[in-house]
């Protein structure tokens, strides 16, 4: 799967490629994406001409919040060939991914979130699911027989009345109501904080998939491991894609249900139906301005007669004291600029995802865009293909075995030339997407074309002087 310059930029700009780099690498959040994409935008640049004159344009940036140096842009856009394994990595697995730029891109998150939104989304499954009319069900993990049946009935219902069901994908509500959408002959939008890789593979949401109704979506790059902070900034884009949400269960004032129903009725993005029953949390949000929501609740196109203003002194921009708009009409924009790069950046293409062929010799890649990014084996600065020196034959080694090759071995020539040598172990370290009985194979198949030499019987790597002459 190939992308445009634009994109591969705001990929290196904002994302995690691998585990390891969770603990060195500080991608740019969407906050601070969206103040130095306007400074972009406003200087008549993008995200792409990092790629070519990074220095020029890094020049004429200054932070107003110290925050994005000309140092971390240049760490992360050295990035080029962990993002070329990743990518693989994930289109093997089904996975997609749509910019803020995208036509594809939600337009729900775009009018709510605003210019904070995620810039890449990930996702498996039908990407035409991403913009129907939703219900989201949110809730607690532990619910008992008859939390289960309210969700599942209320699910069944949406469904019936040509909604989406669209929820969390972690245990409790969200699988419920989830797995009992599918189960009605319904569609699913499962909006994950982890673990989209391994959700993709995943006995749960495999028939849903394979039939185009399910689409799995996640803000976070698709290894991400749980954490407490990506599962609640997760909630707002629940919300974000729904035309209202029940609140099956919810703990008072603590824990993930309670503060994305808080922030939601804060924010007005959508009417918040509450399970009216003897339960401290889901009274309390009623009380803040959650409209009661009976057993018996029948209808979700209805016009809600209650006020979703919450009880604080905070106000509103968009309900009125009448009462919200109706659920089933369109969404409510939250302010925001138009798509910055939006006419620059190409859409994202193919539609639909694609398998790419396995990353292994003989076979070329087919998902490794030519213009990715990697460091410079000497200098250690970003540059892109076009950029490097041109090879004066080229060799058999790098027309046959294509772009991801040609990454892994830049990558032993630059560990080389610091190091002297360079391991399995040390490429494994780099690139976790890789298997290391790959690795091994790659190494041996360098050593037998002569451009790296194996140090006596251990797995210990040098270059040779014909890697130095005819490799590039």
């Amino acid at each position: 799967m190939r992308y445009d310059e634009v994109i591969q930029a705001t990929l290196l700009l904002s994302c995690y490629f691998n585990k390891n780099e969770v603990r060195e690498v500080k991608p740019l959040t969407p906050t601070e994406y969206a103040r130095f994409a306007a400074w972009l935008h406003k200087a008549g640049l993008t995200p792409a001409d990092l790629l070519h004159k990074q220095t020029e344009v890094m020049s004429q940036w200054q932070d107003p919040k110290n925050k994005i140096t000309a140092e971390r842009i240049k760490f992360l856009l050295a990035r080029g060939a962990s993002m070329g394994f990743a990518l693989e990595h994930w289109a093997k697995h089904g996975i997609w991914l749509v910019s803020r730029a995208s036509k594809q891109y939600p337009k729900k998150i775009r009018e709510k979130i605003g210019d904070i939104r995620p810039p890449i989304l990930f996702g498996i499954g039908n990407k035409e699911l991403l913009n129907k009319p939703g219900i989201g069900f949110v809730g607690s993990r532990s619910i008992s027989p008859d939390d289960e049946s309210f969700t599942a009935s209320k699910a069944e219902l949406a469904v019936s009345q040509g909604f989406v069901v669209v929820s969390g994908g972690a245990k409790g509500v969200d699988q419920v109501s989830m797995t009992a959408a599918l189960s009605y002959g319904g569609e699913s939008v499962g909006i994950l904080s982890d673990s989209l890789l391994k959700a993709s593979a995943s006995k749960a949401y495999r028939e849903g998939l394979r039939n185009n109704k399910l689409v799995l979506l996640s803000p976070f790059y698709p290894e991400a491991g749980f954490s407490v902070g990506n599962a609640m900034a997760r909630n707002k884009y629940i919300y974000a894609m729904s035309d209202a949400v029940v609140v099956v269960k919810s703990d008072h004032e603590k824990g993930g249900t309670w503060a994305g129903a808080i922030e939601n009725l804060k924010k007005q993005w959508v009417p918040l139906l509450v399970r009216d029953i003897k339960h401290q949390g889901n009274q309390a949000i009623i009380a803040q301005g959650g409209l009661p929501m009976s057993d018996d609740f029948a209808d979700y196109t209805a016009q809600p007669t209650a006020n979703t203003q919450p009880k604080t002194d905070e106000s509103p921009t968009t309900a009125t004291k009448s009462g919200p708009a109706p659920i089933a009409g369109d969404a409510v924009s939250a302010g925001g600029t138009d798509d910055l790069f939006a006419d620059q950046a190409s859409e994202d293409k193919p539609t639909e995802p694609q398998a790419s062929k396995p990353v292994s010799p003989p076979e070329p890649s087919e998902t490794a865009d030519k213009t990715i990014l990697e460091p410079a084996s000497h200098s250690g600065t970003a540059i892109s293909n076009s950029e490097e020196p041109q090879a004066k034959d080229t060799p058999t080694i790098l027309s046959q075995y294509g772009e991801i090759f040609t990454l892994f071995y830049k990558k032993i020539e630059a560990i080389c030339v610091q190091e002297q040598s360079v391991t399995p172990a040390r490429l494994y370290e780099t690139y976790p997407e890789l298997t290391e009985a790959l690795i091994k194979k790659w190494l041996k198949l360098l050593e037998e074309e002569g451009y790296v030499a194996k140090k006596g019987r251990k797995l210990v790597y040098t270059l040779t002087d014909k890697s130095q002459v005819n490799f590039w």
